[in-house]
This record gives C-alpha cells, sequence and structure tokens, in this order.
C-alpha cells in the first residue's frame, strides 16, 4: 500500500495594505460582534473556531489574554491580545 501523499501546505498573509482596508471596512460593520471576532482574527492569528467557540469567561481583559481551553493540539493555550488594538 502506497503512503497518501500531502501537496505543499499553503500560507497566505494579508499585506498592510489589505489589513487596513479590512480595519477600514469595519469600522461601518453593520454587526459590531462579527466586527470584532474579525480584529481577533486578524491582531492575534487565532483561529476561526477557536474565536467562535470562546466565550466571556475565557476571556482576561486585566492580562489581556484569550484562554482556549481546547485547541486544534488538544491542550489549553493562551493567546495574548495587544494593548494597541484592545484598549480596555
Amino acid at each position: 500500500m502506497r503512503a497518501l501523499v500531502e501537496g505543499p501546505s499553503r500560507e497566505r498573509y494579508l499585506s498592510e495594505s489589505d489589513a487596513q482596508k479590512v480595519l477600514l471596512e469595519l469600522e461601518h460593520w453593520p454587526n459590531p460582534i462579527t466586527a470584532a471576532a474579525i480584529k481577533m482574527l486578524l491582531f492575534t492569528g487565532v483561529r476561526r473556531n477557536e474565536v467562535l467557540a470562546a466565550q466571556w469567561c475565557h476571556v482576561d481583559f486585566r492580562l489581556r489574554m484569550l484562554k482556549v481551553p481546547l485547541s486544534k493540539s488538544g491542550k489549553t493555550r493562551y493567546i495574548p491580545f495587544s494593548v494597541k488594538h484592545y484598549p480596555c
């Protein structure tokens, strides 16, 4: 039996100008919760499902951390969020 051969993984990042365009669009986004989730994805690199599964009890505004109780690796991880982007 032959082993499964996977193709090269593809990584894509937004350019600085693309990120600025997204942020400008989010300023006028009709749903502020969706806009906040997109900003968290943009500024932290957290996985989409980790943001969607997040609960308020996972957010520590004092430490500026998002706790992901069960990450893709099966372990708890903590994601810092920037003071610059989340001045709470």
